[in-house]
């Protein structure tokens, strides 16, 4: 099961969604490589670490705070 995202850090807000980016590299593979963030629909804040291949990695990196 997937963690709960936790609300924006910064505005509160419990509107958060993901978002996918593609990139192709014929000169790798024939796949189309995706990235996985999350970002609060109110405010913009976004955590994009541009290495979550998973919506699990994204939520993971969304959740994640400073001590």
């Amino acid at each position: 099961m997937m963690d709960k995202l936790k609300p924006c850090p910064f505005c509160g807000s419990t509107n958060i969604q993901y978002l996918i980016s593609g990139h192709f590299q014929p000169w790798d593979d024939a796949e189309m490589r995706l990235w996985y963030h999350c970002s609060c629909y109110d405010c913009g804040a976004e955590a994009d670490t541009g290495d979550c291949r998973t919506m699990k990695e994204a939520t993971q990196a969304w959740n994640r705070r400073a001590t």
